[in-house]
Order: C-alpha cells, then sequence, then structure tokens
C-alpha cells in the first residue's frame, strides 16, 4: 500500500466527517425556525 493511497484515505475520511457535520447544523437550523 502506497503512502499517497493512505493519506488520501484519511483525506476523504475527515472531508466525509466534515460533510456530515455540516449536515447535521443545517438539519438544527432547520428545526429552529
Amino acid at each position: 500500500m502506497s503512502l499517497s493511497y493512505i493519506a488520501f484515505q484519511k483525506y476523504s475520511s475527515v472531508i466525509e466527517m466534515l460533510f456530515s457535520l455540516a449536515n447535521f447544523d443545517k438539519s438544527c437550523s432547520n428545526s429552529k425556525e
């Protein structure tokens, strides 16, 4: 397994986490209104 592949996997997981957090914030602000 190449190092760049491992870095890409970690980067992808961070992006996924950021997207899920953004969606969570959207749903929270939507329910407040």
